[in-house]
């Protein structure tokens, strides 16, 4: 691993990582609730971190809509975990390295979506960090390198076989 001034360790403990993960799901006629809750722990977190909590989560409804019975789905999907000394980015090697001055996390950040599906082809529309501006939270993946702001995207997945 790269230690706190970048420069490359050779660990001779050994560690262990454990993750405990529960998934959930479930509907009520046309509207459905998917997630996954994890809790990790990092015996050496020093060395390796990773936040404690973590949750995954979708609730969207689902349908067929019109007389051909178009599949639709339209929905929110959820992220959030706790606040961690991330790995920092070192540009001139390449490597994550360990850092402890900027924690990152402890923000929700929310996606929206919106899907149909025709044939073998599935047509979506989606809006990432949904909640970016609504507070005056900075949303950053490692320290110095913001999260991406509001993003619109529209796509066909074409799938050409049956």
């Amino acid at each position: 691993f790269h230690d706190s001034s970048a420069t490359p360790v050779q660990l001779e403990d050994k560690f262990t990582v454990t993750q405990m993960e529960f998934s959930h799901a479930f509907n009520i006629n046309t509207w459905n609730y998917n997630g996954k809750t994890s809790y990790n722990y990092s015996s050496r977190s020093n060395v390796f971190p990773v936040p404690e909590i973590q949750l995954y989560h979708s609730l969207y409804y689902e349908n067929k809509l019109f007389k051909v019975g178009l599949p639709v789905q339209i929905g929110f999907d959820f992220r959030y975990h706790t606040k961690y000394f991330t790995k920092a980015y070192m540009p001139a090697t390449g490597q994550l390295y360990l850092q402890n001055e900027h924690e990152v996390g402890d923000y929700l950040v929310a996606y929206f979506f919106f899907n149909f599906r025709i044939n073998n082809s599935k047509v979506f529309f989606k809006v990432d960090n949904l909640n970016e501006g609504f507070s005056n939270r900075n949303y950053f993946i490692m320290p110095y390198h913001p999260m991406a702001g509001r993003a619109y995207k529209i796509g066909i997945k074409w799938r050409f076989f049956d």
